[in-house]
């Protein structure tokens, strides 16, 4: 089964510190907001409850917004930190500055197949041959946001009637570019198939699983068509007569 990863709502976090001063009938406000260089959110603050005049406090909230598609790079457990500075002021030009630090945790993201070759076909040669294998391969292409992570593949048989084998390995991890590639390749031996009739086919199927480690497996099945074709004759035989005279040769099979 395919996995798609469509990532569009935003992460939120809001919340609120209070302040105070000692000169009881000014008014506040919000004269600035620095980030540090490298922030991928957007944050906003602004006083949501200025001081009463009678040396109650005032209550400044803030909010803080990402695309959560700039966060998929974080595996799960791994953390970034964000910093906002908020420069209250009053109105007789008296600030002071506050910071909110923002800490994120990531999450594991599973991985995903983004295009697959999971059909393939063999045919019994004309001419048995007991030592001959038939082979056909395939590439499963995979993305995984999780920049960190690595995979590994394991497959399993999906029909105890199979006639076949199949491996699959990661011939490309996704680990730093976020894209991977899985190649998958089916063996059967002739001898294997010496119960096909000219013109028949059976199919052989196989899952392949893929696995982040983390958590994220994602499946994707194999399925092989095995046809049989024209084998040599068992048995043959032929009479023949030679004129010598005429120098013909007749027979009848």
């Amino acid at each position: 089964a395919n996995g798609f990863q469509f990532w569009v709502r935003d992460l939120q976090a809001s919340d609120s510190f209070e302040f105070g001063d000692p000169d009881f009938s000014d008014q506040h406000y919000i004269s600035s907001i620095s980030s540090v260089d490298g922030n991928l959110g957007n944050f906003h603050a602004s006083v949501a409850t200025d001081t009463d005049g009678v040396g109650g406090a005032g209550l400044i909230d803030w909010n803080y917004s990402v695309a959560n598609t700039k966060l998929e790079y974080l595996a799960a457990g791994e953390t970034r930190s964000e910093s906002f500075n908020i420069t209250v002021s009053d109105d007789h030009g008296a600030t002071f500055d506050h910071t909110v630090d923002i800490d994120i945790t990531g999450t594991n993201d599973g991985p995903a197949i983004t295009s697959s070759d999971t059909y393939g076909t063999v045919k019994r040669f004309a001419v048995a041959d007991p030592g001959r294998n038939y082979y056909d391969h395939g590439f499963i292409e995979f993305s995984d946001f999780d920049l960190t992570d690595s995979h590994e593949v394991r497959v399993s048989s999906l029909s105890p009637d199979n006639d076949g084998f199949l491996t699959a390995v990661v011939v490309e991890d996704s680990t730093g570019t976020g894209n991977g590639l899985i190649e998958w390749e089916y063996r059967v031996p002739d001898s294997g198939l010496t119960d096909l009739a000219a013109g028949t086919y059976t199919f052989d199927e196989f899952r392949i699983e893929l696995d982040d480690r983390n958590g994220g497996i994602i499946q994707e099945d194999v399925r092989v068509r095995v046809g049989g074709d024209d084998l040599y004759r068992t048995s043959n035989s032929f009479s023949a007569e030679f004129n010598a005279d005429n120098q013909s040769l007749w027979g009848t099979d």
